[in-house]
């Protein structure tokens, strides 16, 4: 269980939690989703510290895998849909809405990204915030591109509508394709400063 400074508590069924930026896997297995990643413990700390992002709002989370971001946003927004496209990952994501009583805030849904947008904006209307966290790496950058077009198909087209997104820039390049692909989709990218949730997060493992 997570327990937040604000008295936001989140439980999570997972495989473990990750302290280091890297794992190391020898087989065809994708565990990705089954862990908790540093980037979700910081995004979770920036939505308690800033509940406003996400207060009484319809809320996407891109790539969700336990769900700690999406379930710590479902404590103050009218809708969570907690999207991963791993569908043996959704039993653990529905598993964890469960365990924190949020089935009338928050679901699961299995989505690849752009391939299932169509579905997602035949169920849902458009979303005012989309969050997402380590959900960029350097050996799958090219599916930077797919990322921000469902995130340019889903947000609402308003002026308060928001993208946040947490990662670890493993590589040089990997924050400048982000913020080409931000700017080529009309993004207005602003860096938060996260060093107080990173440090809160790291002493929390």
């Amino acid at each position: 269980m997570f327990e937040y400074s604000d008295g936001t508590k989140v439980s999570i069924a997972s495989m473990g939690f990750l302290r280091g930026t890297v794992v190391d896997r020898d087989n065809d297995i994708d565990e990705t989703g089954r862990m908790v990643w540093p980037g979700s413990r910081v995004l979770g700390l920036y939505l308690t510290a800033n509940p406003h992002v996400v207060r009484s709002k319809r809320v996407l989370e891109v790539g969700a895998g336990c769900g700690v971001s999406g379930l710590i946003a479902a404590r103050f927004a009218a809708k969570v849909v907690l999207t991963d496209r791993n569908e043996e990952v959704m039993d653990m994501l529905n598993q964890n809405i469960e365990l924190n009583s949020l089935q009338d805030k928050a679901e699961g849904m299995v989505m690849k990204w752009v391939d299932d947008v169509p579905a997602l904006k035949q169920k849902y209307p458009p979303f005012e915030t989309i969050i997402g966290s380590d959900v960029i790496y350097p050996e799958h950058s090219h599916l930077i591109p797919a990322l921000f077009e469902t995130v340019d198909a889903a947000l609402a087209c308003e002026e308060s509508s928001l993208f946040v997104i947490s990662f670890i820039p493993r590589t040089a390049g990997l924050k400048h394709k982000v913020l080409k692909h931000a700017d080529k989709f009309g993004f207005a990218c602003e860096q938060v400063p996260t060093e107080e949730y990173t440090t809160q997060a790291a002493q929390e493992y």
